[in-house]
Protein backbone atom coordinates (compact mmCIF):
# COMPACT_ATOMS: atom_id res chain seq x y z
CA UNK A 1 0.00 0.00 0.00
CA UNK A 2 1.59 3.52 -1.21
CA UNK A 3 2.14 5.85 1.67
CA UNK A 4 0.15 9.03 1.86
CA UNK A 5 1.78 12.28 1.57
CA UNK A 6 -0.12 14.95 2.26
CA UNK A 7 0.81 18.01 0.32
CA UNK A 8 -0.50 20.95 2.90
CA UNK A 9 -1.80 21.66 6.02
CA UNK A 10 -5.29 21.19 4.95
CA UNK A 11 -5.09 17.70 4.03
CA UNK A 12 -2.89 16.88 7.56
CA UNK A 13 -6.04 18.83 9.12
CA UNK A 14 -8.08 16.14 7.26
CA UNK A 15 -6.03 13.30 8.43
CA UNK A 16 -6.05 14.13 11.78
CA UNK A 17 -9.81 14.52 11.82
CA UNK A 18 -10.24 11.03 10.61
CA UNK A 19 -8.20 9.48 13.44
CA UNK A 20 -10.07 11.60 16.06
CA UNK A 21 -13.49 12.65 14.92
CA UNK A 22 -16.48 9.88 14.65
CA UNK A 23 -17.46 12.59 11.54
CA UNK A 24 -15.31 15.34 9.57
CA UNK A 25 -17.06 17.29 6.68
CA UNK A 26 -15.07 18.33 3.79
CA UNK A 27 -15.62 21.45 1.88
CA UNK A 28 -13.16 22.41 -0.67
CA UNK A 29 -12.75 23.16 -4.76
CA UNK A 30 -12.12 20.30 -7.32
CA UNK A 31 -8.65 19.70 -6.97
CA UNK A 32 -7.74 19.58 -3.08
CA UNK A 33 -6.85 16.36 -3.19
CA UNK A 34 -10.25 15.86 -0.46
CA UNK A 35 -10.80 12.32 -2.16
CA UNK A 36 -7.37 10.79 -2.69
CA UNK A 37 -6.67 11.53 1.53
CA UNK A 38 -10.11 9.97 2.31
CA UNK A 39 -9.62 6.65 0.73
CA UNK A 40 -5.85 6.87 1.31
CA UNK A 41 -6.81 7.25 5.67
CA UNK A 42 -9.76 5.10 5.13
CA UNK A 43 -7.94 1.77 3.50
CA UNK A 44 -5.09 2.55 5.90
CA UNK A 45 -7.44 2.08 8.91
CA UNK A 46 -9.31 -0.46 7.74
CA UNK A 47 -5.68 -2.25 6.97
CA UNK A 48 -4.99 -1.51 9.94
CA UNK A 49 -7.62 -3.72 11.85
CA UNK A 50 -9.10 -0.16 13.10
CA UNK A 51 -12.93 -1.15 11.49
CA UNK A 52 -14.45 -4.31 9.67
CA UNK A 53 -15.39 -2.45 6.55
CA UNK A 54 -15.22 0.33 4.37
CA UNK A 55 -18.59 1.85 2.84
CA UNK A 56 -18.20 3.96 -0.33
CA UNK A 57 -21.70 6.29 -0.67
CA UNK A 58 -21.69 8.65 -3.65
CA UNK A 59 -25.10 10.65 -4.30
CA UNK A 60 -25.50 9.74 -7.86
CA UNK A 61 -27.75 12.84 -9.45
CA UNK A 62 -29.28 11.15 -12.77
CA UNK A 63 -31.25 11.92 -15.67
CA UNK A 64 -34.92 10.61 -15.99
CA UNK A 65 -34.59 7.04 -17.47
CA UNK A 66 -31.00 6.54 -16.28
CA UNK A 67 -31.53 5.88 -12.45
CA UNK A 68 -29.29 2.92 -10.81
CA UNK A 69 -32.27 0.76 -10.50
CA UNK A 70 -32.74 -0.09 -14.05
CA UNK A 71 -29.69 -0.25 -15.17
CA UNK A 72 -28.65 -4.37 -15.50
CA UNK A 73 -26.16 -6.22 -13.20
CA UNK A 74 -25.05 -6.34 -9.71
CA UNK A 75 -24.93 -3.09 -7.55
CA UNK A 76 -20.74 -2.70 -7.61
CA UNK A 77 -21.80 -3.36 -11.62
CA UNK A 78 -24.37 -0.69 -11.47
CA UNK A 79 -22.44 1.78 -9.48
CA UNK A 80 -19.24 1.20 -11.60
CA UNK A 81 -19.48 4.38 -13.94
CA UNK A 82 -20.07 6.54 -11.50
CA UNK A 83 -17.46 5.15 -8.92
CA UNK A 84 -14.97 4.68 -11.44
CA UNK A 85 -12.72 7.66 -10.19
CA UNK A 86 -12.66 5.60 -6.64
CA UNK A 87 -11.44 2.57 -8.30
CA UNK A 88 -8.88 4.32 -9.93
CA UNK A 89 -7.49 6.03 -6.76
CA UNK A 90 -7.94 2.58 -4.79
CA UNK A 91 -6.05 0.76 -7.47
CA UNK A 92 -3.19 3.59 -7.22
CA UNK A 93 -3.07 3.39 -3.18
CA UNK A 94 -3.25 -0.19 -2.76
CA UNK A 95 -1.13 -1.16 -5.81
CA UNK A 96 -3.34 -3.40 -8.26
CA UNK A 97 -6.94 -4.05 -9.02
CA UNK A 98 -6.55 -7.29 -7.72
CA UNK A 99 -5.81 -5.62 -4.43
CA UNK A 100 -9.29 -3.57 -4.85
CA UNK A 101 -11.51 -6.99 -5.98
CA UNK A 102 -9.94 -9.04 -3.07
CA UNK A 103 -11.33 -6.37 -0.67
CA UNK A 104 -14.76 -6.66 -2.17
CA UNK A 105 -14.49 -10.49 -2.88
CA UNK A 106 -13.65 -10.27 1.28
CA UNK A 107 -17.17 -8.21 2.09
CA UNK A 108 -14.07 -5.11 3.75
CA UNK A 109 -15.36 -2.81 0.15
CA UNK A 110 -18.54 -2.24 -0.13
CA UNK A 111 -19.70 -0.21 -2.96
CA UNK A 112 -22.97 1.83 -2.35
CA UNK A 113 -25.87 3.69 -3.93
CA UNK A 114 -26.50 6.58 -1.12
CA UNK A 115 -30.35 5.71 -0.91
CA UNK A 116 -29.23 2.24 0.54
CA UNK A 117 -27.20 3.83 3.24
CA UNK A 118 -30.65 4.73 4.93
CA UNK A 119 -31.73 2.15 5.61
CA UNK A 120 -28.20 0.18 6.53
CA UNK A 121 -27.01 -0.88 9.59
CA UNK A 122 -23.58 0.46 10.07
CA UNK A 123 -21.82 -0.72 12.62
CA UNK A 124 -17.78 -0.93 12.78
CA UNK A 125 -17.42 0.53 9.33
CA UNK A 126 -15.89 4.01 8.05
CA UNK A 127 -18.25 5.28 5.54
CA UNK A 128 -17.32 7.95 2.85
CA UNK A 129 -19.78 9.87 1.77
CA UNK A 130 -18.87 12.00 -1.53
CA UNK A 131 -20.48 14.46 -3.40
CA UNK A 132 -22.37 15.73 -0.16
CA UNK A 133 -23.41 19.05 -2.20
CA UNK A 134 -25.66 17.03 -3.85
CA UNK A 135 -28.14 16.31 -0.50
CA UNK A 136 -31.05 18.48 1.10
CA UNK A 137 -31.14 19.14 4.53
CA UNK A 138 -33.08 16.10 5.33
CA UNK A 139 -31.27 13.28 3.76
CA UNK A 140 -28.08 14.44 5.47
CA UNK A 141 -29.62 14.37 8.47
CA UNK A 142 -31.13 10.61 7.96
CA UNK A 143 -27.34 9.73 7.25
CA UNK A 144 -25.88 11.18 10.08
CA UNK A 145 -28.53 9.58 12.70
CA UNK A 146 -27.59 5.97 11.74
CA UNK A 147 -24.10 6.42 12.51
CA UNK A 148 -23.27 3.02 14.55
CA UNK A 149 -20.91 1.83 17.54
CA UNK A 150 -17.42 2.28 16.71
CA UNK A 151 -18.10 3.95 12.93
CA UNK A 152 -16.82 6.70 11.42
CA UNK A 153 -18.40 9.14 8.67
CA UNK A 154 -16.17 11.47 5.97
CA UNK A 155 -18.87 13.84 3.99
CA UNK A 156 -17.01 15.52 1.46
CA UNK A 157 -18.59 18.17 -1.25
CA UNK A 158 -18.02 21.17 -2.96
CA UNK A 159 -21.30 23.62 -2.37
CA UNK A 160 -19.52 25.57 -5.75
CA UNK A 161 -20.84 22.40 -7.74
CA UNK A 162 -24.00 21.91 -6.05
CA UNK A 163 -26.76 20.18 -8.81
CA UNK A 164 -30.01 20.34 -6.75
CA UNK A 165 -31.25 23.86 -5.79
CA UNK A 166 -32.03 22.67 -2.10
CA UNK A 167 -28.59 21.24 -1.10
CA UNK A 168 -28.47 20.98 2.94
CA UNK A 169 -25.03 21.02 3.17
CA UNK A 170 -23.69 24.18 4.14
CA UNK A 171 -26.60 24.65 6.70
CA UNK A 172 -25.94 21.05 8.36
CA UNK A 173 -22.28 21.97 8.74
CA UNK A 174 -23.16 25.50 10.12
CA UNK A 175 -24.86 23.42 12.65
CA UNK A 176 -22.52 21.03 13.43
CA UNK A 177 -19.32 23.37 14.15
CA UNK A 178 -19.45 22.89 17.80
CA UNK A 179 -20.46 19.42 18.08
CA UNK A 180 -18.15 17.11 20.22
CA UNK A 181 -16.62 14.45 17.76
CA UNK A 182 -17.42 16.51 14.67
CA UNK A 183 -14.73 18.91 12.59
CA UNK A 184 -15.13 20.71 9.91
CA UNK A 185 -12.30 21.11 7.42
CA UNK A 186 -12.58 23.52 4.50
CA UNK A 187 -10.53 23.50 1.77
CA UNK A 188 -9.53 27.03 -0.54
CA UNK A 189 -8.67 27.17 -3.90
CA UNK A 190 -5.02 27.74 -2.11
CA UNK A 191 -4.92 24.25 -1.42
CA UNK A 192 -5.48 22.70 -5.06
CA UNK A 193 -2.51 19.81 -6.00
CA UNK A 194 -4.16 18.77 -9.31
CA UNK A 195 -2.85 21.24 -11.48
CA UNK A 196 -1.87 24.97 -10.69
CA UNK A 197 -4.49 26.33 -13.58
CA UNK A 198 -7.45 25.41 -11.77
CA UNK A 199 -6.41 27.79 -9.22
CA UNK A 200 -5.46 30.75 -11.61
CA UNK A 201 -9.26 29.71 -13.50
CA UNK A 202 -10.89 29.92 -10.20
CA UNK A 203 -9.97 33.31 -9.42
CA UNK A 204 -10.64 34.35 -12.06
CA UNK A 205 -14.37 34.33 -11.12
CA UNK A 206 -15.11 30.78 -12.88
Amino acid sequence: MNRLKCKNKTQKDMVNSMKINEVTMVRGAAGTGKTYVALSQALKMLQQGDYKKLIIAKSVTQLPGEEVGFLPGTIEEKMHQSMISYYKNMEKILGSPEAVTTLIEQGKLEILPLAFIRGYNIDDAIVIIDEAQNLNYQVIKTILTRIGEGSRYVFMGDVEQSDIKDSGYDEIINKMTEVRGVEIIDFTIEDIVRNEIITRMLKSGL
